[in-house]
Order: C-alpha cells, then sequence, then structure tokens
C-alpha cells in the first residue's frame, strides 16, 4: 500500500517536468470515408441475412469529425484520438427480403442507418530515433485500447430493429514518421488485432505541412492531409450475434496545433 502511494506521489511530482519537455499536438479535422462490405445479425433462432453495404443497404460516403491529441517526449508518446461515424442509406428495391435481429422485413422502403463510435488510447516507445538540427526519423512499437460503439438500425413502414454494442479491443501496431525542420512531415501508423477468427485493422498515413514557417517563425500551425482505412471483420456464430466484414476507407484533411 505503501509502496503505491509512494509511486502516485513520484509521479505527480515528476509530471510537470515531463510535461515542459514534452511536446504536445493536437489534430482536428474531418474524413470522408466509404462504407464497403457486408453484414448480418442473428436473434432469437433466425438466421441474420448478409447484406452488402453498398449494394443493398446503399450506404453513402459521408463527411465525418476526427480529432487526436498526442504528448511526445523522448522516444516516448501518448496518443488518443476520436472517430465519429454515421453512414444512412435507403432501398426501394421490391425483390429485396431479409431478416435482421430476428424481423423479417418485406415491405420497401428500407432505410439502414450504421454507426461506430471510437475511442483510441495507446503508447508508442521509438526504439529508433535519429533527431538531428534539420530533420528527423523515427520508428516505433505501439500498444493500444480501442473503445468502440457500434449502433445498426432499420426500418419500414411497419417494423423496426436497432441493435446496439460496445467493446474494449487491445491493438498492437507501428508508428513512424520523417520531418525536415518544421516544415514538412510525413507519418504513417498500422495496428491489428486478431482473435478466434475476429480481426481489427487501422491503418493511416498523413502529410503534414507548415506553409508559415517559409516566410516566419510560426511553426506551431500546420496542414495535414492524408488518408484512413479500417478493416472489421467479425466471425461470431448463434444469437444475436453480428457476423460482418466491412471497411471503411477514405481521405482525410485538416489542421494541426504544436506547442
Amino acid at each position: 500500500m505503501w509502496r503505491r502511494i509512494l509511486e502516485c506521489l513520484l509521479v505527480i511530482m515528476l509530471l510537470p517536468g515531463v510535461l515542459q519537455a514534452a511536446e504536445c499536438n493536437l489534430r482536428s479535422g474531418a474524413m470522408w470515408l466509404t462504407p464497403s462490405g457486408t453484414a448480418a445479425l442473428a436473434a432469437s433462432g433466425v438466421a441474420g441475412t448478409t447484406l452488402g453495404l453498398n449494394s443493398q443497404m446503399k450506404l453513402k460516403k459521408d463527411t465525418l469529425p476526427y480529432g487526436d491529441v498526442s504528448v511526445e517526449w523522448g522516444r516516448h508518446a501518448f496518443h488518443l484520438a476520436w472517430l465519429k461515424t454515421a453512414f444512412k442509406g435507403t432501398s426501394n428495391d421490391p425483390l429485396l427480403r431479409f431478416n435482421f435481429n430476428g424481423q423479417a422485413f418485406f415491405n420497401p422502403p428500407y432505410h439502414f442507418n450504421i454507426s461506430l463510435d471510437m475511442l483510441d488510447g495507446g503508447f508508442t516507445y521509438y526504439p529508433l530515433l535519429m533527431d538531428r538540427d534539420h530533420w528527423r526519423l523515427r520508428l516505433g512499437a505501439e500498444l493500444a485500447v480501442k473503445s468502440i460503439r457500434t449502433r445498426a438500425s432499420v426500418h419500414e413502414t411497419a417494423f423496426a430493429q436497432s441493435v446496439t454494442n460496445t467493446a474494449m479491443i487491445p491493438s498492437f501496431g507501428l508508428r513512424a514518421d520523417a520531418r525536415i525542420k518544421h516544415w514538412l512531415t510525413l507519418s504513417g501508423r498500422y495496428s491489428v488485432f486478431r482473435m478466434s477468427g475476429n480481426r481489427l485493422r487501422d491503418a493511416e498515413a498523413l502529410l503534414d505541412i507548415n506553409p508559415l514557417v517559409w516566410y516566419s517563425n510560426i511553426y506551431t500551425v500546420n496542414l495535414f492531409a492524408g488518408y484512413r482505412q479500417i478493416n472489421i471483420k467479425l466471425n461470431a456464430g448463434g444469437n444475436g450475434q453480428l457476423q460482418a466484414d466491412t471497411t471503411m476507407k477514405g481521405p482525410l484533411a485538416g489542421l494541426r496545433l504544436t506547442y
């Protein structure tokens, strides 16, 4: 007990010094993600019909908010990212009949709504760190936990069904970046989790540009643009279980503040 108290006191005493020596980055922007793949939901002893997110649900690309914050010092970094998605689609196909969450749907039009909210927190250690006056190169290993909340709903004239699930998923991955002064930074990351036929893959590549530093000493404001792809595969069986193989991918852009 006393050892834990002393450890907490030591962390509190050292934290201001760590933060003072750290580099803090805040990104805020938008993503333009397009969903694809298939999904099905079984319940009440009724198998779910596998539906195509594009071909049958008619889910469309959407503009989605995106943000992350990181605190870096030396070879260490903490990251916290947030992503909120909401895809909607309407099908008027008179031949489309399907079972969703134990309910038979047979009266179009069908209105689909699928959303995924993800909070991603992780720690990165950079065993490779080459920091010179005018450039920096890093390669690190990351351990993260993703808190994911999904919601799927469908309604027609007579029936409606909605299902919400939450999960905490650990992931392992790599982060790398190459920076030339404060003018330009190219960065990327890849994380993956696999277990019992289920898989989560998350990849992102970003390019940061600071046009202000060319004309002044302002290096705290950067523009960034990139590409992200998230793939989720669920092979769970049984009642009340979701089976899916979906991908969300597309460009992203925004503003990064550095302190």
